[in-house]
């Protein structure tokens, strides 16, 4: 048990001290997930008084993932991270990364 309380504290510190990038942009990835099993589990249960909601939920969730596409493509391509002291252009071009690939996976849909 103490094992695993130890390994569990390494990683919340390794996560703390941003040594681990997988976990960056994760809640858009999480949120994804969710929105692709709320559209899942209304057609599974044959809901078919709104299939609005189900088209949107899973619309939604295309571009949730997109933006977590599109935020890892400017991590590789230019292996810059942006913080408070960045400057406005690094901002601005990580901002028409995302939004490039949130239109992409849009029109492709």
């Amino acid at each position: 048990m103490n094992i695993v309380f130890n390994f569990i504290n390494e990683l919340i510190t390794k996560v703390r001290s941003s040594e681990v990038e997988i976990f960056r942009m994760l809640q858009w990835l999480l949120l994804s997930f969710c929105l692709y099993a709320f559209a899942m589990t209304l057609a599974s249960r044959g809901i078919d008084f709104y299939p609005q909601i189900q088209t949107v939920s899973w619309k939604l969730g295309h571009l949730t993932i997109a933006a977590f596409f599109g935020y890892w493509i400017d991590r590789n391509a230019f292996r810059d991270r942006i913080t408070s002291d960045s400057d406005s252009l690094t901002t601005i071009r990580r901002a028409i990364i995302i939004v490039g690939t949130m239109i992409a996976i849009s029109l492709g849909m």
